[in-house]
């Protein structure tokens, strides 16, 4: 199956947007539930206004962004295996299986709001609906919308308003001070909360990964002008609706900050999926290459962005975390994002994937 460029591009774009929101938790010293959606004094304070505003662009938007494009993977390794008349469902349960693996080593070792292990258990439920026929997926998709809005709507009723959570400062505490050992201690030992998040986005991931099914036999990524339309209307679908509700993420209420990720987030990974596509099919430059670069390792790159996030701010490493304000958050960001490119780039030169694609890929 040849690669596409666009998507290669997309999903590296959604790498480098999930630290757009991860660097504020490994940065701020003080509960990440706090930072992510407490109330901020956006209007008259420039620290509060920068987070304010990279969160409104960032949270949420690039983990379903993520989503849709694992979606967009399944149907295209389902069609080429159709295509071959091989049997697909076994063998990319058992590669989810292991993604599962390694997410959970991710978790345990790195971070402790790792993404993959939901990736993958939404993947095991999406496949089962994909190859069940359109009605099958669209149904299933139904279905976890609403146990999505019934789960988040009780989080967001029962959330204090203020955004503190005592476990998330004591957690926040642990990173900025503890050896290695305690970090990854305190990791096993608050499991479930690291991992509540991983359970209840099931349905959500389930309902943006069958998007990404739909979208992609719906011909977004044929290059056909049918796929340009379908673009142009994920585009207006985010900039009419999306944008605005995600206004709401400014709103002093963590409960209402907390509805826009979890509800209104989506809308925006639409948008940016269809700009993605317009743009990147037209357009070639240095950007573009760098992010075919990190799309093309993306499951190597999320570790790496993280491990070296960990080093930097972390007790056990350079110690950092809590010395730096908004615009040196915004500006680790980018080093940080720069580094992990240029060494995967120079991977490329030798390897045709990443280290953790290639481990992954043989064990499967």
């Amino acid at each position: 199956m040849s690669r596409i460029t666009s998507l290669d591009c997309l999903r590296g774009l959604a790498i480098v947007g999930t630290l757009g929101t991860n660097t504020w938790t490994f940065s701020y010293l003080g509960g990440d539930l706090e930072v992510l959606f407490g109330p901020k004094e956006w209007w008259s304070d420039l620290n509060d206004f920068l987070l304010a505003l990279t969160l409104y662009l960032t949270n949420g938007k690039f983990l379903g962004l993520l989503a849709i494009l694992f979606g967009v993977g399944l149907q295209l390794q389902l069609r080429s295996a159709v295509r071959r008349g091989a049997r697909f469902a076994p063998r990319y349960a058992w590669r989810n299986i292991l993604l599962l693996g390694i997410g959970f080593i991710h978790f345990a070792l790195v971070y402790g709001y790792d993404i993959l292990m939901g990736y993958a258990l939404a993947s095991l439920v999406v496949i089962g609906l994909a190859i069940g026929g359109r009605i099958h997926l669209i149904s299933g998709i139904i279905v976890a919308l609403v146990l999505h809005v019934l789960i988040y709507g009780l989080v967001c009723l029962v959330m204090d308003p203020s955004g503190h959570d005592p476990i998330s400062d004591h957690v926040s505490q642990v990173l900025a001070t503890g050896s290695y050992g305690e970090t990854v201690w305190t990791r096993f030992n608050l499991a479930l909360y690291f991992r509540f998040e991983v359970i209840t986005l099931l349905g959500l991931n389930t309902v943006l990964m069958g998007l990404g099914v739909l979208l992609t036999r719906a011909g977004l990524f044929d290059g056909q002008e049918n796929g340009r339309q379908l673009a142009r209307r994920l585009v207006i679908i985010g900039l009419a609706i999306g944008v605005p509700l995600n206004l709401a993420s400014f709103y002093p209420d963590a409960r209402v900050a907390m509805a826009a990720r979890y509800f209104f987030a989506p809308l925006m990974s639409l948008a940016y999926l269809g700009l993605g596509v317009l743009l990147l099919q037209a357009v070639r430059g240095p950007i573009t290459r760098a992010l075919e670069v990190v799309g093309r390792t993306a499951l190597t790159c999320y570790i790496l962005q993280n491990l070296l996030a960990a080093i930097v701010f972390y007790g056990w490493g350079l110690g950092l975390k809590g010395q730096f304000n908004a615009p040196g958050t915004l500006m680790a960001w980018l080093l940080i994002t720069l580094a992990y490119t240029a060494m995967m780039a120079l991977w490329l030169r030798w390897f045709r994937q990443g280290p953790v694609e290639w481990a992954w890929r043989r064990l499967a």
